[in-house]
C-alpha cells in the first residue's frame, strides 16, 4: 500500500466538488490487502443493498483495530470507488474479473488510512480544539447557506453516497492530518537532514527534458504521431535536444522550467514517470503516449542533475522528503491494523 492517505485525498474529490462550490461564493491504488480484507466485498454488497433506506443510526460493519466502521462510512468509500471503476455499468465486473479484488484494496486502503490518522494523532497527543470544531460547524453553515438549507444539503450529500456523520468524520481526519504533520515536524520526529535529502535525490529522483506533441481537439493523432517520430529520429541522430524542445514542444512547463523537471515517484503521470525512471542518464526514450492530462506523445531525455539547481532548491526537496516520511509513517500504521468483519 503506497501512501494510503494520499489515496484518501484523491477520493475526497467528490467532496471537493461540494466544497469548491461553496468556496466560490467567498488534489490507481497501490495497496496491499490481508486475508481479512478479502471479506469486504461480500459485506459491501449487503451494505449497498441497504443503503437506499439510510437509517438514522448506522450499523457497525467492520473493526479496524479498535475503531468501528459504520455502514454509512463504508458505503461512501465503496460506492464512490465502485463508480470510479465501472461508471455505473455493472457489466464491467463480468468483463474484468480481477477488478473486484482491486476495488476491495481501494476501499480497505482508504479506511485503514483514515483511521491511521486518528490513531497516530491520539498516540502523539494531537487533538481537535474549539477552533477546529468551530471551523467544522462553519463549513456546514456555509454549505447549508449555499444549497438553501439543511434538507437541500442532505440531498446534495446523497448524490455522493454521503451522510453528515460521515462527512464530519472525514473533515476531522483532514484537520488532524494537517495538525499531526505540523506536530511531528516541530517535535523533530520528521526532520530530514541535508545528508538525508541528498541521499534521497540520488536514490529516488530523475531530471528530464521532454518534447510534447499534444493531441488537441481537432488534431489528427496520426499526423502528430508521425511528427513525434520525425523528432525522435533527429534526437537520436544527435540534434540538440533543447532546440527540439523549443522548436516543437507544447508543454508550457518546459518554458517555465528550462532546467527541466526534477521529480521523484508518484509526482508525474504514470506512463511518463515509468519511462523516465527506466532511462539511463543522457538516454532518450521512444515515443511515450499519454492518454490523460497532457494527452499526446512525449519524447523524454534523462539528463544529469546539477549541483547548482539542487543547492538552490534544497528546502523544496527537503519538504517533499518530509512529506513522504510522514505518509510512510501513516502507511505503516495503517497496515498494522487488524481488520475484522462485525458479525
Amino acid at each position: 500500500m503506497k501512501h494510503t492517505s494520499k489515496k484518501l485525498a484523491s477520493l475526497l474529490l467528490c467532496l471537493g466538488i461540494l466544497l469548491t462550490s461553496c468556496g466560490d461564493r467567498n488534489d490507481t491504488a497501490d495497496t496491499d490487502t490481508t486475508a481479512a480484507d478479502t471479506q469486504i466485498t461480500d459485506t459491501a454488497a449487503a451494505a449497498t443493498a441497504a443503503e437506499s433506506e439510510a437509517p438514522v443510526e448506522y450499523a457497525p460493519l467492520l473493526k479496524i483495530g479498535d475503531y468501528t466502521v459504520y455502514e454509512d462510512e463504508f458505503n461512501y468509500y465503496y460506492i464512490n470507488y465502485k463508480y470510479e471503476f465501472d461508471g455505473g455499468d455493472d457489466t464491467y465486473w463480468e468483463n474484468n474479473p480481477g477488478a473486484e479484488e482491486l476495488l476491495n484494496q481501494y476501499v480497505t486502503g482508504a479506511l485503514r488510512s483514515n483511521y491511521a490518522i486518528f490513531a497516530l494523532a491520539e498516540e502523539n497527543g494531537v487533538t481537535l480544539d474549539e477552533a477546529d470544531e468551530a471551523d467544522i460547524e462553519a463549513t456546514f453553515a456555509e454549505m447549508q447557506t449555499y444549497y438553501g438549507g439543511a434538507e437541500e444539503l442532505a440531498v446534495a450529500f446523497e448524490t455522493y453516497a454521503l451522510t453528515e456523520r460521515c462527512y464530519r468524520e472525514i473533515l476531522k481526519a483532514s484537520i488532524l492530518e494537517s495538525k499531526l504533520y505540523t506536530h511531528l515536524s516541530e517535535s523533530g520526529a520528521i526532520a530530514p537532514t541535508e545528508e538525508d535529502v541528498r541521499a534521497d535525490l540520488e536514490a529516488n529522483y530523475v531530471r528530464v527534458l521532454h518534447v510534447l506533441i499534444t493531441n488537441d481537439e481537432g488534431d489528427d493523432p496520426e499526423a502528430n504521431l508521425q511528427l513525434a517520430n520525425d523528432i525522435l529520429v533527429r534526437a537520436d541522430a544527435g540534434e540538440d535536444f533543447m532546440s527540439l524542445v523549443e522548436q516543437y514542444g507544447e508543454d508550457p512547463g518546459m518554458v517555465d522550467n528550462p532546467d527541466g523537471y526534477y521529480f521523484t515517484y508518484d509526482q508525474m503521470i504514470k506512463e511518463f514517470e515509468d519511462a523516465a525512471f527506466e532511462l539511463m542518464e543522457n538516454e532518450i526514450s521512444g515515443i511515450v503516449e499519454v492518454s490523460s492530462y497532457y494527452e499526446g506523445y512525449h519524447i523524454i531525455k534523462r539528463v544529469p542533475m546539477e549541483e547548482e539547481y539542487i543547492a538552490a532548491h534544497l528546502d523544496e526537496f527537503r519538504a517533499v522528503l518530509a512529506t513522504n516520511i510522514f505518509y510512510n509513517m501513516l502507511e505503516e500504521r495503517a497496515l498494522a491494523f487488524e481488520l475484522t468483519v462485525v458479525e
